[in-house]
């Protein structure tokens, strides 16, 4: 959101009382709400498409505890403002036990696998986190492919390579889930630092599930000023698309051709017509992506427009399974190499439907679920993430039962229920959360981009908002908020 600074407070008395409109009541257009009602604004409205608050932060009550279906950690503790929020508040869970830790324990393995597996992870954790810049090419998967060539050369033993093979397959999903892309082919090497990782602790766990972080900007805001059930459906600025030409531009004229009575009009679903002075947009990316050409009138400028389709947006979603039987110690995470000869049991099994289970390839781990003795969560990240939403229940349950059986070895009672996330094909998601791309980094493009704001002379070149800026207070329309992602 464009911060107001001083100057554009004192020349305008009334800022104040500017009608202000944000799209979406994820943790992003709270926290813009919150921060609004700090500074002074009264006539702001939060419309939210779903019947909850919270978007891709949604913990569902299963009667003890909550599960997390999207957002779980806050991720580092170290200039993170979310943490601070949260352990301010008393919300953090300082006796959880370190979840990123069991994943690196490899304990479903003996002990010469667990040793060479961690070996592994850690030198292309190195490798990756300390990329210096200097690499030929721009995807991730070609880095950490060669950076696994070299580990095999120079420091793996030999009788375990098969083993290996399968545990950089595994390190290529975990890294597709931290960075939530389709394939690491996709994914942006040389932007792949951008994003500041806050230090210590990755996976710190809220009290009371990750919603309760919500409670801390609602128990400020105005309860009137969220309007739940309301689908956006356009943002109609005409009004404020001024015609210059960037050859010669003098802004006083042009201001002065400009419509009186000015404002923004957004359109719902239901036909109902909200009117602003500035509008703040915090959907997901992938809305964008899906429904932005038909979403703003006129449309946004080019560089916006290339920002939103450079930008990628990929799946992590979650199985949860409940069993009746416990078979599991406290704490356990149970990664899934895949083996060939998982291949081979399924295609036994169902040689028909060949390609029905590939979507267990992309399954990085069954967990322990927090609060919650009798739950697994299975996580799936990438392509497979978005293959698993089209499957029905039952089919996902035989096949996380099959997978089980053939890691650990034993038969396994089925599990007696299913929770599960689809954010793919969630209208109101389409995906879990953005990445930078190798497009990104092609055409010169990063999330600060999506983030710039839209102005009211929207065709005119940056350096011409500048000169405009320095004769008026700020006049932008349309403000995107990059998020306040997390890790599902």
């Amino acid at each position: 959101m464009t911060q107001f600074n001083d100057y554009c407070v004192t020349k305008n008395g009334k800022i104040f009382e500017k009608r202000i409109i944000i799209i979406g009541a994820g943790i992003s257009g709270l926290a813009c709400g919150y921060r609004l009602k700090i500074l002074g604004f009264q006539n702001v409205k939060i419309l939210e498409a779903r019947n909850r608050v919270g978007g891709r932060i949604h913990g569902i009550n299963t009667g003890s505890a909550y599960i997390e279906m999207g957002a779980q950690w806050i991720h580092g503790q170290t200039d993170n403002v979310i943490y601070k929020i949260a352990d301010s508040k008393g919300l953090v869970n300082k006796d959880a036990f370190n979840y990123l830790e069991g994943v690196r324990s490899f304990s479903n393995f003996d002990c010469g696998e667990r040793i060479a597996l961690t070996e592994l992870f850690n030198f292309l954790e190195d490798k990756v986190n300390n990329y210096s810049g200097n690499f030929s090419s721009n995807s991730v998967f070609t880095f950490v492919n060669e950076q696994f060539q070299n580990f095999l050369s120079h420091l793996a033993p030999c009788n375990i390579t098969d083993r290996l093979n399968e545990g950089f397959e595994w390190y290529c999903k975990f890294l597709c889930e931290v960075n939530g892309c389709q394939n690491l082919s996709t994914l942006s090497l040389n932007l792949l630092n951008n994003y500041k990782e806050c230090d210590d602790n990755q996976t710190i766990e809220v009290k009371n599930g990750f919603s309760s972080l919500l409670n801390v900007f609602l128990d400020v805001l105005h309860p009137n000023w969220i309007v739940k059930s309301k689908l956006v459906t356009k943002i109609d600025w005409s009004d404020f698309k001024i015609d210059i030409n960037e050859l010669n531009y003098d802004y006083k004229s042009s201001l002065s051709n400009a419509k009186v009575k000015k404002e923004i009009r957004v359109i719902c679903q239901d036909d109902e017509i909200f009117t602003a002075d500035h509008v703040v947009v915090t959907v997901p990316l992938g809305c964008l992506k899906k429904y932005g050409q038909s979403f703003f009138i006129p449309s946004l400028c080019n560089d916006k427009l290339k920002a939103i389709h450079c930008l990628g947006f990929g799946a992590v979603n979650k199985v949860y399974l409940e069993f009746q039987e416990i078979f599991w110690e406290s704490n356990s995470v149970f990664n899934v190499l895949w083996q060939k000869t998982y291949d081979e049991e399924f295609l036994n099994e169902a040689p028909v439907k060949c390609y029905a289970y590939c979507w267990l390839k992309h399954v990085g781990r069954f967990a322990y679920t927090p609060n919650h003795p009798n739950l697994l969560c299975a996580w799936i990240s990438g392509e497979g993430a978005v293959q698993m939403e089209s499957l029905s229940d039952d089919k996902i349950i035989d096949d996380c039962l099959k997978l089980l059986q053939l890691m650990l070895g034993k038969q396994i009672a089925t599990p007696s229920r299913i929770y599960r996330s689809s954010w793919m094909s969630d209208p109101l998601s389409c995906g879990s959360y953005s990445y930078l791309s190798v497009d990104c980094e092609k055409e010169n493009v990063t999330h600060l981009d999506l983030a710039e704001p839209e102005y009211a002379d929207s065709p005119c070149s940056k350096a011409m908002v500048a000169k405009w800026l320095r004769h008026q207070t700020r006049s932008w329309r349309f403000s995107f908020s990059c998020g306040l992602e997390s890790m599902p």
